[in-house]
């Protein structure tokens, strides 16, 4: 049984299907860690600590009666850099109660297909714009670490990408 087979089995049998998403991604993550040289889990632990991060998850989320307010907000599409360039979009999240952030990054062709993509938990408060700076650089560095030379970086804080520009002018002078 194949990877799609084996996904389409669960989804039929409506068999733990959020613990088997966790799961496979608890591997993945644990594959990217190995790769990044940094401190893994034991195979051993994956099992468990996908039921309890699942756990966890669940009793976090709040349900509500009341109907969800819809974002006023026009939202832009993505849109492909040139054929010669890759596109680096990259985001923060904060989690305060934990006192920890939340990195993500996704690297994309011109055609739209993602070439690679991670992310990662900081344990540390920083401010907004703080956040989004450290997950430019953490993306720029896993950029370079993948082999992409030649990119257009993209992410949500004017304040940053203001700064990136005001950088680069800086130093062309």
């Amino acid at each position: 049984m194949d990877f799609k087979e084996l996904l389409s089995w669960l989804i039929r049998n409506n068999h733990h299907l959020e613990l088997f998403v966790v799961t496979a991604w608890k591997v993945w993550n644990q594959r990217n860690t190995v790769r990044l040289n940094q401190l893994v889990d034991s195979l051993h632990q994956i099992a468990h600590i996908s039921k309890a991060w699942l756990t966890d998850y669940r009793a976090r989320q709040v349900y509500s009666d009341m109907p969800m307010q819809q974002n006023q907000r026009t939202r832009r599409h993505w849109k492909p850099p040139s054929a010669e360039l890759f596109k680096i979009n990259f985001d923060g999240a904060v989690f305060s109660h934990e006192k920890i952030f939340g990195i993500g990054v996704v690297i994309r062709d011109h055609k739209g297909l993602v070439i690679a993509s991670c992310s990662k938990l900081v344990y540390q408060e920083l401010c907004s714009d703080d956040i989004e700076a450290t997950a430019l650089g953490w993306a720029l560095a896993f950029a370079l670490e993948i082999g992409v030379k030649w990119a257009i970086s993209e992410g949500d804080s004017l304040n940053v990408i203001k700064g990136l520009m005001v950088s680069n002018i800086s130093n062309k002078l």
